[in-house]
């Protein structure tokens, strides 16, 4: 698939996350809806999960410096 569109269903993804964790924390029935979306975007489950896992680490704040720094390097 070409970047862009992976591109735009990220950013999709990211903006579905930002609603959901406006409370600061995500329960078990926000974590299925971003699941479903993600497979709705075309990401094979797979992959969805692993996005929603390094996701939620980074909105949660619990990555370490390594991770954080691997994040920076990409921007």
């Amino acid at each position: 698939m070409p970047q862009a569109k992976t591109d735009d269903r990220l950013e999709r993804l990211l903006d579905l996350f930002k609603i959901i964790y406006s409370d600061h924390e995500i329960d078990e029935a926000e974590l299925k809806l971003i699941l479903r979306y993600a497979i709705q975007l075309g990401f094979s489950q797979e992959r969805a999960e692993d996005i929603i896992s390094k996701t939620t680490k980074v909105f949660s704040g619990k990555i370490d410096l390594d991770q954080y720094k691997s994040i920076l390097s990409i921007l």
